[in-house]
């Protein structure tokens, strides 16, 4: 069961259909850089005309942790205020106050999680079919 959960995280179109919708909720820019260390999530994101993936960390307008490895190395760096950074592993909130949101999967089901506290710091309102993945605290 964790394997088709897996494998259905990262099928490529509803993967990229959902980041767009995700992504240019929380954005008014035509179009969004990204850093990720990813593989699986690049080979997505290339495929889109929104999403730009950008191979330096200072240039990102989101950052994608998938990795506890990736979220050791954004515990030392000061990033900008502007920088949005997102999971796809809700326990990486806990760790690292800056995360804004993740997206996840559990039992082969999507599922989203954001704070309300850290969405308000970044001056941003999802749309209302969100409103029940937000939380005032983990």
């Amino acid at each position: 069961m964790l394997l088709y959960g897996h494998l259905y995280a990262l099928e490529p179109d509803s993967t990229l259909k959902l980041y767009h919708h995700l992504l240019s909720s929380m954005s008014h820019k035509k179009r969004v850089k990204v850093y990720t260390e990813n593989n699986e999530y690049r080979k997505i994101f290339f495929k889109s005309n929104y999403i730009k993936i950008v191979l330096n960390i200072k240039d990102a307008d989101f950052i994608l942790i998938t990795t506890d490895t990736m979220l050791e190395k954004l515990k030392g760096k000061k990033l900008s205020q502007n920088t949005i950074v997102l999971t796809n592993d809700y326990r990486h909130m806990e760790q690292l106050d800056n995360i804004l949101g993740a997206f996840y999967y559990r039992k082969g089901r999507r599922q989203f999680l954001f704070l309300k506290s850290r969405l308000k710091e970044h001056n941003i309102t999802l749309p209302l079919e969100y409103n029940k993945y937000i939380v005032d605290e983990l």
